[in-house]
C-alpha cells in the first residue's frame, strides 16, 4: 500500500534502535499497520519523508511513549486499589516505583522468596480465602510472576464484588 498524505494516520518508531517505523494507514473503513525500514533508499521511506519529517516522527514517538507510560501507571494504580484497597492512602509515587520493580521488572532469581510470600499474602485475603473457586486458586498457585498473580487476584475480587452486589 502506498503511503500518502491522505491515508497516513500516524508514524512512530517501534524499536529502541529507531530502525523501524510503524505507519498506520487508512484503507476505506480499515486501519492498516505498515512497517517501514529507516532506509533512505527504500521507496516507502522516501514516500513517508515527503509527508512527515523524521523529527516529527521522533517527537510523536516520545509523546506516545509518555502517554503509554501514564496509561500503564493509571491501570496499575487501579489494579492495586482493587486488590489492596486497605492501602489506598499508602499508594504513593515511591510505592509505585518499588512495586513496579517487583511486579513488572520481576527477577525470579533475586525475588523468588518475595514472590512466594506475596502469593501467601494473596491467599490470606478474605475474598480469596473465602472463595470456592478451586480452579482460580490453582491458577494463582501456579502463577509465574507477581503481575500474573495480581491479575488473578483481581479476578477473585471481581467475582467477590459481583456476588456481593447480586
Amino acid at each position: 500500500m502506498n503511503i500518502t498524505k491522505e491515508n497516513l494516520i500516524s508514524a512512530l518508531f517501534i524499536d529502541n534502535e529507531r530502525k523501524n517505523i510503524e505507519c498506520l494507514l487508512k484503507d476505506n473503513t480499515q486501519t492498516i499497520s505498515h512497517i517501514v525500514a529507516y532506509d533512505d533508499k527504500h521507496p516507502d521511506f522516501i514516500d513517508l519523508m515527503k509527508i512527515v519529517s523524521i523529527d516529527k516522527i521522533h517527537n510523536d514517538t516520545q509523546r506516545n511513549i509518555k502517554l503509554q507510560s501514564e496509561l500503564n501507571k493509571k491501570l496499575y494504580f487501579s489494579l492495586l486499589e482493587k486488590t489492596h484497597s486497605h492501602l489506598k492512602n499508602e499508594i504513593t509515587e515511591d510505592f509505585y516505583k518499588l512495586s513496579m520493580d517487583f511486579y513488572i521488572n520481576f527477577d525470579k532469581d533475586k525475588n523468588n522468596d518475595k514472590f512466594f510470600n506475596f502469593k501467601l499474602y494473596l491467599f490470606e485475603l478474605d475474598f480469596i480465602k473465602n472463595s470456592n473457586d478451586q480452579e482460580l486458586k490453582s491458577k494463582l498457585r501456579k502463577s509465574l510472576t507477581p503481575f500474573e498473580a495480581l491479575q488473578i487476584a483481581v479476578e477473585f475480587k471481581t467475582i467477590a464484588t459481583a456476588i456481593a452486589t447480586a
